[in-house]
Protein backbone atom coordinates (compact mmCIF):
# COMPACT_ATOMS: atom_id res chain seq x y z
CA UNK A 1 0.00 0.00 0.00
CA UNK A 2 3.00 2.28 -0.21
CA UNK A 3 1.90 3.26 -3.69
CA UNK A 4 -1.39 4.69 -2.40
CA UNK A 5 -1.01 8.45 -2.16
CA UNK A 6 -2.16 10.29 0.92
CA UNK A 7 -2.59 13.51 -1.03
CA UNK A 8 -2.35 14.75 -4.61
CA UNK A 9 -4.18 11.76 -6.08
CA UNK A 10 -5.32 12.26 -9.66
CA UNK A 11 -8.99 12.78 -8.68
CA UNK A 12 -8.06 15.27 -5.96
CA UNK A 13 -5.85 17.23 -8.38
CA UNK A 14 -8.63 17.27 -11.01
CA UNK A 15 -11.07 18.54 -8.41
CA UNK A 16 -8.64 21.27 -7.33
CA UNK A 17 -8.18 22.38 -10.94
CA UNK A 18 -11.94 22.59 -11.43
CA UNK A 19 -12.40 24.57 -8.21
CA UNK A 20 -9.47 26.85 -9.06
CA UNK A 21 -11.00 27.57 -12.49
CA UNK A 22 -14.04 28.89 -10.61
CA UNK A 23 -11.67 31.41 -9.00
CA UNK A 24 -12.17 30.01 -5.52
CA UNK A 25 -9.23 29.86 -3.16
CA UNK A 26 -8.75 26.99 -0.75
CA UNK A 27 -6.25 25.18 1.43
CA UNK A 28 -4.95 21.75 0.43
CA UNK A 29 -4.51 18.83 2.85
CA UNK A 30 -5.40 20.99 5.83
CA UNK A 31 -7.09 20.22 9.12
CA UNK A 32 -10.53 21.81 9.22
CA UNK A 33 -10.20 22.12 13.01
CA UNK A 34 -6.80 22.66 14.60
CA UNK A 35 -7.27 19.85 17.13
CA UNK A 36 -8.42 17.33 14.51
CA UNK A 37 -6.03 14.69 13.18
CA UNK A 38 -7.91 14.13 9.88
CA UNK A 39 -7.12 16.46 6.99
CA UNK A 40 -9.54 17.50 4.26
CA UNK A 41 -8.52 17.40 0.61
CA UNK A 42 -9.84 20.95 0.17
CA UNK A 43 -10.71 23.39 2.93
CA UNK A 44 -12.37 26.76 2.53
CA UNK A 45 -11.72 28.20 6.01
CA UNK A 46 -13.72 31.45 5.73
CA UNK A 47 -16.70 29.68 4.19
CA UNK A 48 -16.41 26.80 6.67
CA UNK A 49 -16.48 24.13 3.93
CA UNK A 50 -14.41 20.93 4.02
CA UNK A 51 -14.22 18.61 0.99
CA UNK A 52 -13.03 15.01 1.29
CA UNK A 53 -12.23 12.89 -1.81
CA UNK A 54 -13.08 9.30 -0.84
CA UNK A 55 -11.49 6.42 -2.74
CA UNK A 56 -13.50 3.35 -3.70
CA UNK A 57 -10.88 0.94 -2.35
CA UNK A 58 -10.52 2.61 1.04
CA UNK A 59 -14.27 2.84 1.59
CA UNK A 60 -15.29 -0.53 0.15
CA UNK A 61 -17.38 0.74 -2.76
CA UNK A 62 -19.52 -2.28 -3.72
CA UNK A 63 -19.45 -1.33 -7.41
CA UNK A 64 -15.80 -0.40 -8.03
CA UNK A 65 -13.59 -1.63 -5.20
CA UNK A 66 -11.67 -4.81 -5.97
CA UNK A 67 -11.52 -7.28 -3.11
CA UNK A 68 -7.89 -7.90 -2.12
CA UNK A 69 -6.56 -11.45 -2.49
CA UNK A 70 -4.59 -11.35 0.73
CA UNK A 71 -6.14 -10.75 4.11
CA UNK A 72 -9.63 -9.78 2.84
CA UNK A 73 -11.10 -9.79 6.37
CA UNK A 74 -8.63 -7.12 7.48
CA UNK A 75 -9.44 -4.90 4.49
CA UNK A 76 -13.19 -5.30 4.94
CA UNK A 77 -12.80 -4.25 8.58
CA UNK A 78 -10.55 -1.37 7.49
CA UNK A 79 -13.20 -0.06 5.06
CA UNK A 80 -15.90 -0.35 7.73
CA UNK A 81 -13.66 1.49 10.19
CA UNK A 82 -13.03 4.25 7.64
CA UNK A 83 -16.77 4.74 7.16
CA UNK A 84 -17.38 4.86 10.92
CA UNK A 85 -14.51 7.27 11.48
CA UNK A 86 -15.74 9.57 8.73
CA UNK A 87 -19.25 9.65 10.20
CA UNK A 88 -17.76 10.72 13.54
CA UNK A 89 -15.66 13.40 11.82
CA UNK A 90 -18.67 14.66 9.85
CA UNK A 91 -20.72 14.93 13.05
CA UNK A 92 -17.92 16.80 14.78
CA UNK A 93 -17.48 19.25 11.90
CA UNK A 94 -21.21 19.83 11.51
CA UNK A 95 -21.78 20.27 15.24
CA UNK A 96 -20.48 22.97 17.52
CA UNK A 97 -20.85 26.73 17.56
CA UNK A 98 -19.48 27.37 14.07
CA UNK A 99 -20.33 24.30 11.95
CA UNK A 100 -18.67 23.29 8.69
CA UNK A 101 -20.50 22.33 5.51
CA UNK A 102 -19.35 19.03 4.03
CA UNK A 103 -20.49 18.54 0.41
CA UNK A 104 -21.50 15.02 -0.63
CA UNK A 105 -18.69 12.56 -1.15
CA UNK A 106 -16.63 12.95 -4.30
CA UNK A 107 -15.64 9.37 -5.18
CA UNK A 108 -12.16 8.93 -6.61
CA UNK A 109 -13.08 6.44 -9.31
CA UNK A 110 -16.05 8.48 -10.51
CA UNK A 111 -14.35 11.48 -12.16
CA UNK A 112 -17.43 13.71 -12.01
CA UNK A 113 -15.27 16.36 -10.38
CA UNK A 114 -16.88 19.33 -12.06
CA UNK A 115 -20.22 18.50 -10.43
CA UNK A 116 -18.54 18.12 -7.04
CA UNK A 117 -16.70 21.39 -7.45
CA UNK A 118 -19.91 23.17 -8.40
CA UNK A 119 -21.58 21.93 -5.21
CA UNK A 120 -18.65 23.28 -3.21
CA UNK A 121 -18.73 26.50 -5.26
CA UNK A 122 -22.36 27.19 -4.41
CA UNK A 123 -21.72 26.75 -0.72
CA UNK A 124 -18.52 28.82 -0.74
CA UNK A 125 -19.95 31.72 -2.71
CA UNK A 126 -23.04 31.79 -0.47
CA UNK A 127 -20.83 32.13 2.61
CA UNK A 128 -18.33 34.73 1.30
Amino acid sequence: MRAARRRDSQPAVLLRRAVHSLELRYRVDARPLSDMQKTADLTFPRAKVAVFVDGCFWYGCPTHAASPKYNPEFWAAKAAGNKTSDKDIDQRLRGGEDPFTIPGAVPQTHPDHQRGSLRANGRCRARH
